[in-house]
């Protein structure tokens, strides 16, 4: 009980632990590094999203620290793909101001 009470005490409130939400990616762009995620299927709608994931994990399941990932790049010649991606994503909440927070993608795991 002592270290939970501790824990609690010395908690860092800047550090934001990431929202994990599964969906399909329906539209990104790797110049723009946006995406649109369809939530949970279509009755949940979809959702647009700043990605700045340094973090993720291909289809294979090898994680990478570096680049773009892979189920979100498009092709040589055009950063825009609109095939249905599976992913899980990490998402924090960017409270720049005191408007609206901003989701911002900062981890992701492709799924296929």
């Amino acid at each position: 009980m002592a270290a939970f009470v501790l824990g609690w005490f010395m908690r860092d409130e800047h550090t934001a632990m990431p929202e994990l939400l599964a969906g399909t990616v329906i539209w990104s762009n790797d110049e723009t590094r946006r995406i649109v995620v369809e939530l949970g299927g279509r009755e949940e709608g979809t959702r647009e999203f700043a990605v700045a994931a340094q973090q993720w994990t291909d289809a294979q399941g090898r994680s990478h620290n570096r680049g773009y990932p892979s189920c979100l790049a498009g092709h040589p010649g055009d950063p825009v793909r609109t095939d249905r991606r599976a992913v899980e994503l990490g998402v924090v909440r960017l409270d720049l101001d005191d408007s609206q927070p901003e989701p911002l993608v900062v981890t992701v795991r492709c799924n296929g």
